[in-house]
């Protein structure tokens, strides 16, 4: 069966070698059929070769060129499934490379020398004769379509498949060099000055290099061109030469996160903003306050916020308690800044890889180790780590609303609005306000966010926390919360806390060494906790001071530390006196037996004597005086038998 050529096989010509290597036979057969059909007068091998005279060739020595449709069957199939050899194909693709750099005016002419080609051939195959191919040519596309233009594109394409004429028929214009003439040694100084992060300006710099290169005999073209060598330069390259390292890896795309692959309170994040705008505390100070948030990653759900002055670990450590409360849920890991405020010992103290302060075994272990909370840092001076940034954004857009106008001072000094006064500082109480509305409004606006299907968050939360298992807080892992924790070191007056000293008697029995107590900075009078680590010991109460001429107190404290005293002294000969009880064995006091001493029986019968105590005379005073001792005996005798376990007969 006869296999077809491809479209682009359809137009090709062969010269007599090739076609004499596809048929295995000589040239000078080939040539003999060549010879034959030119003069028309027989078929050759049951085909009728069509013959052309290859161009370029002269007139008394013509070559020759055979159509490859012209050929026997078997010949166009073997060529058909021939495959090309590996250099025309990486020249095609070359030539296809070029092509796609290439400007699109060059492209453009390329598309239009094509069309002239297919518009030849078409022509052709339909018997017109080529005196009159490119005069009808012409008419219909003008100018460009000389027979001189003509033959150079044919040239171009012979021997080449239908799909690769494109890039062949592309212009080839040399046209002038892109820049003018540069001296290298100019080029690279003014490259390697520009290149700076502190940004200069390029005239400076050329100035400097003109003069500099004058009596050297440089050749530097005019600033324009300069600047647009600069401009081509690899854009990377720019951006960390002049921008730096940080702003080069924001050229990399960010990491796309899956949401949906955490479940509710699986992942908290939170942060510290310092909002754009001064209030007025209730003690009257005038300041620019700071809101922390905690925010469940997979929902978006704000589980609490708080307002403070300074982000420090208390802010933090009571807004994550107000999320437990109010939520009924602590998290499995949390995500958030590396500041000093997360970083504080009462948080995350005893955390591996903590990004501040030393890490020391004396260290009190914080509320989200204690609650077995994993704990992730985000990396330094990168936002796009930290999901909540989108949340700050919200907060910022807050600021600029109209309640606050005057107290809103801009983002950057930049940004300062005109009637920006901090004398008209809004009440905090307004601004709580304000923050607790924009978060409701919040909760229940739609989100385009990655797994969130254009619901709302409280939607999102409330449908996922039907199906989701949290860990639930008990009442004195909230109460924890309360305390912050410090490691003090345990002094014979006790522990000293904030200029405070609190003291219990049990502190007495530990060794001196540090000890984590958690106490309320709130409120001083409070007893602390004090612990080995994870270990509770006991609770140490406040040492109030007193009147330094205060007799009575002095009395009060004189006769507690006698008392203690005291009862210390009688522990210490209780305890004695039991380890020598604990020594004591039976018999230890009795002279040593000899060494040939008989065995102890094992087994013994109790004595029982058979005195008669019948009589039938009066007795005397001296048979009197004998059943006196006798019933002496007797009642002895009696309990001994009952200690024996015997009853009395």
């Amino acid at each position: 069966m006869r296999t077809p050529l491809r479209e682009e096989q359809q137009d090709i010509w062969l010269p007599t070698k090739a076609v004499a290597a596809l048929m295995r036979l000589s040239g000078r057969a080939v040539r003999k059929a060549v010879a034959a059909a030119v003069k028309g007068t027989r078929p050759w091998r049951g085909t009728r070769l069509v013959v052309r005279q290859a161009p370029g060739c002269p007139e008394n020595a013509p070559r020759h060129e055979i159509l490859l449709a012209s050929l026997p069957d078997y010949v166009q199939a073997k060529y058909a499934h021939s495959s090309p050899s590996a250099a025309r194909c990486e020249g095609a693709k070359a030539q296809w490379k070029g092509f796609e750099a290439a400007p699109a005016g060059v492209q453009s002419k390329a598309r239009a020398n094509l069309d002239v080609v297919v518009a030849y051939y078409e022509l052709e195959r339909a018997g017109v004769p080529k005196g009159k191919i490119c005069a009808r040519l012409r008419e219909k596309f003008g100018k460009g379509t000389s027979v001189a233009n003509i033959s150079r594109l044919l040239n171009r394409i012979r021997g080449h498949a239908r799909s690769d004429w494109l890039p062949l028929l592309a212009p080839r214009w040399c046209g002038k060099p892109p820049y003018s003439a540069f001296t290298e040694a100019a080029w690279l100084e003014i490259r390697a000055e520009w290149l700076q992060l502190s940004r200069p300006a390029l005239a400076p710099i050329t100035k400097r290099v003109r003069l500099k290169g004058r009596p050297l005999g440089w050749k530097i073209p005019s600033d324009s061109t300069i600047h647009a060598r600069l401009n081509a330069l690899p854009h990377w390259e720019l951006v960390l030469g002049r921008e730096g390292a940080e702003a080069l890896s924001r050229l990399y795309p960010a990491q796309e996160r899956d949401y949906e692959s955490l479940s509710v309170h699986e992942l908290w994040v939170s942060d510290g903003r310092k909002a754009d705008l001064f209030v007025r505390w209730e003690d009257g100070t005038i300041n620019r306050p700071v809101v922390v948030s905690w925010l469940d990653v997979r929902t978006r759900v704000c589980v609490a916020h708080r307002v403070g002055k300074t982000e420090d670990g208390n802010l933090i450590r009571l807004t994550f308690k107000d999320g437990a409360e109010t939520t009924q849920a602590v998290p499995r890991a949390t995500l958030f800044d590396n500041g000093p405020g997360y970083a504080a010992k009462s948080l995350s103290g005893g955390a591996l890889y903590r990004n501040r302060f030393k890490i020391r075994d004396e260290d009190p272990l914080g509320i989200l180790p204690a609650l077995g909370i994993e704990i992730t840092w985000a990396m330094p001076g990168h936002g796009q780590s930290k999901p909540i940034e989108s949340w700050h954004r919200m907060l910022a857009e807050m600021d600029k609303r109209s309640e606050f106008a005057g107290a809103y001072c801009g983002n950057n000094p930049d940004a300062k609005p005109e009637g920006f006064d901090p004398k008209k500082a809004v009440p905090i109480g307004l601004y709580r306000e304000v923050l607790q509305q924009e978060i409701s409004a919040y909760h229940q606006r739609a989100h385009r966010g990655h797994g969130m299907g254009n619901k709302s968050p409280r939607a999102i939360y409330e449908e996922l926390l039907q199906h989701t298992v949290v860990r639930q807080p008990t009442k004195e892992q909230l109460r924890l919360c309360l305390l912050a924790a410090e490691s003090v070191k345990l002094r014979a007056d006790g522990v000293r806390i904030c200029g405070n000293r609190y003291w219990d008697e049990r502190l007495a029995d530990l060794p001196r060494k540090s000890y984590t107590v958690r106490c309320d900075p709130a409120d001083a009078r409070r007893p602390v906790a004090v612990f080995d680590r994870e270990r509770f010991l006991c609770e140490a109460y406040l040492i109030d001071a007193v009147g330094f001429r205060d007799r009575a107190a002095a009395r009060e404290h004189a006769r507690q530390r006698s008392k203690f005293i005291r009862a210390k002294k009688d522990q210490s000969r209780a305890e004695a006196g039991m380890a020598a009880a604990a020594r004591w064995t039976p018999g230890a006091q009795e002279a040593p037996q000899a060494a040939d001493a008989l065995p102890a029986p094992k087994v013994v019968a109790p004595l029982r004597p058979r005195i008669s105590t019948a009589t039938t005379a009066a007795p005397d005073s001296d048979s009197v005086l004998a059943m006196e001792d006798w019933e002496v005996t007797r009642r002895i005798l009696a309990v001994r038998r009952r200690r024996a376990g015997y009853n009395e007969i």
